[in-house]
């Protein structure tokens, strides 16, 4: 197996608002009997800095649900850590680790942290379904203000 030219470091929970939809948990409990479907959308959004030719930071912020009745919460989870990709990759290969390698390894950490999140309020727990980051646009790729 070969070893992959990117590493990462410090991954870091830099925020994370969770509230729960007191309305749709009443609809529910007046209608224990029924079946409650429920969409639930989930708006991913990509910023990568650019601290050198090798060095980023990424962040992955997750807005899933809603504030309204209509969904059982909302939550906005954003998870950031520091990227490095080895000299010598060609330029296609390294827009690929940005804008889907960065980000995937990112979700990873959101998606448990959602999960322990909803069953914590007394839901049941909601696991982030896969993301192809393929199709995510990203804020790609802003150099440092330092």
């Amino acid at each position: 197996m070969k070893r992959s030219p990117i590493k990462f470091s410090n991954p870091m929970l830099k925020r994370c608002e969770f509230v729960t939809n007191e309305g749709f948990l009443q609809q529910i409990s007046q209608a224990a009997d029924k079946p409650h479907p429920v969409t639930i959308r989930i708006q991913p959004k990509v910023e990568i800095t650019e601290l050198s030719n090798f060095q980023y930071v990424a962040s992955l912020q997750a807005i899933v649900g809603e504030k309204s009745d209509s969904c059982p919460f909302f939550a906005d989870i954003t998870m950031q850590a520091m990227f490095e990709i080895g000299k010598g990759v060609p330029e296609d290969i390294k827009q690929g680790y940005l804008k889907v390698n960065f980000p995937a390894v990112l979700y990873s950490y959101i998606r448990p942290m959602l999960s322990f999140l909803t069953v914590n309020a007394g839901l049941r727990p909601y696991n982030l379904p896969f993301m192809d980051f393929t199709d995510v646009e990203t804020n790609n790729t802003k150099p440092s203000q330092e």
